[in-house]
């Protein structure tokens, strides 16, 4: 197996700092992130990352698409201006781009304006790019979990996005489209408190809905350039769920299933959305007797997608850079009194970055845990749950055998096999956290098969 012919994604850190620090992220906010900032600044002067995405995308023919993450990656995305011009020039089938923002930078337009302009300085190709908007639901959810304003500096932003795209892809002969959808994240406690009364989930959606609207009526550039997709919530990861969240997920999911047919019974709780159930298997009704494919949403880290780092070292996840900067932070705390060479910490074991000689080794591992017909992480995954089901951490109908593959079945199709969650919480690629096996297999589970 040529796994170097597989990478297609490349993943630029423009920032290792952000402008919020949400309640869940991963990453402990610490002034000694902007010694790590200063790095990022200095690695995307001159050609290094071409250089390095010259190596790592041999074939001018394979690197089809380019995401940008950080820290708040629309902070600085003009580090990366010129890498993207050089990496359009040599790579043909680069068309894709994909942004992760919480969109409430004062400068986000200006920023994500200078990409587009570069995208429209090649007219002979169409690109695609795409906006990820992390807003977790109405105010009092979204500032609670993000800050206060939060949420009014967001919903001003994405009208002045709105006026945005009508300027920029309005223009003769453009060959840019833009997509945009949100990313909502629910922890344990919005779904307490949206289950203290249906009303609360009808406002919840709706509240996303009102974007839609607003982009329908202003928006004046066809859907064939400028899109909003609508998206149900995921939960907090890593899942360090309890028993009683599970529980409590259960009666979000039947609230949400019967709002999903008295809407289709014309009781019109919703406008646009039609699915408000998470974790929705993302195969066919019979997924269960599909046998073992791997049907997860995997997102590519480690086999498909690659993040490039200063001094050739290479993320193997999003959040290879993510648990480098947290950690670094943790180090730079226990020595105040004495400069941390970030350079010599980056060599320090680190499970999700490696060197760039080393990458080819950790490739080959992971491309088996990617292997569309491998059983082994179904097998595994289906012992645990049923050793959780015989100690009551979820339902007891999984201590049945069968009733365990099923349940493994639908993790499978349902949710994403996290590399990051699963090797940081169980040190395996091969199982999942049993966070999400509580979360869904403590009576969601049943709601959601039943809501296909």
């Amino acid at each position: 197996m040529n796994l170097v012919s597989q990478r297609q994604t490349l993943v630029l850190y423009t920032t290792a700092v952000c402008n919020l620090n949400c309640v869940y992220c991963y990453i402990d906010k610490n002034p000694a992130l902007v010694k790590i900032d200063q790095i990022l600044d200095e690695s995307f002067r001159g050609d290094y990352y071409f250089e390095f995405a010259k190596e790592m995308f041999p074939d001018p023919a394979q690197l089809k698409s380019v995401e940008f993450w950080g820290g708040e990656p629309a902070l600085r995305l003009d580090r990366a201006y010129d890498t993207v011009e050089k990496l359009i020039g040599f790579y043909p089938n680069l068309t894709s781009f994909f942004l992760s923002t919480n969109f409430v930078h004062p400068e986000w337009d200006r920023q994500v304006e200078g990409l587009i302009r570069i995208l429209q300085n090649h007219p002979e190709r169409r690109f695609e790019f795409y906006l990820q908007l992390s807003l977790d639901g109405p105010e009092a959810i979204n500032d609670a979990q993000r800050g206060a304003g939060v949420t009014k500096k967001f919903q001003a932003h994405f009208s002045e996005y709105i006026r945005l795209l009508n300027r920029l892809l309005g223009m003769p002969g453009n060959n840019v489209v833009v997509s945009a959808g949100f990313k909502p994240t629910l922890t344990s406690e919005i779904v307490r408190t949206l289950i203290e009364d249906k009303e609360r989930i009808i406002g919840y959606y709706r509240f996303f809905e009102a974007f839609l609207t607003e982009f329908q009526q202003n928006c004046v550039i066809p859907a064939e350039y400028a899109r909003l997709n609508l998206a149900v919530p995921n939960t907090a990861s890593p899942s360090p769920h309890t028993v009683e969240d599970g529980k409590e997920f259960a009666v979000f999911c039947r609230y949400c299933a019967d709002l999903m047919r008295e809407n289709r019974e014309g009781k019109n709780h919703f406008r646009y959305y039609r699915t408000i159930l998470p974790y929705l298997p993302r195969e066919n009704p019979s997924y269960e007797s599909s046998g073992y494919m791997n049907g997860c949403g995997a997102c590519g880290s480690g086999v498909s997608t690659i993040g490039l780092l200063p001094y050739d070292y290479i993320s193997c996840c999003h959040n290879g850079f993510v648990n480098l900067i947290t950690e670094y932070k943790k180090e730079a705390e226990k020595n105040r009194d004495s400069a941390l060479d970030f350079r010599f910490f980056m060599s320090k074991s680190n499970y999700l970055i490696r060197k760039k000689q080393e990458y080819h080794e950790y490739e080959k591992c992971v491309s088996f845990a990617y292997d569309p017909v491998s059983s082994v992480k179904l097998a595994n995954v289906a012992g645990m749950i049923s050793l959780l089901a015989k100690n009551g951490q979820v339902s007891p109908r999984f201590t049945n055998t069968k009733e365990a593959a099923k349940a493994a079945r639908f993790l499978q199709v349902s949710t994403a096999y996290c590399f990051r969650d699963n090797i940081g919480t169980t040190g395996s690629a091969a199982m999942i956290p049993v966070g999400i096996c509580r979360l869904l297999l403590n009576g969601a589970m049943e709601v959601i098969e039943h809501g296909i």
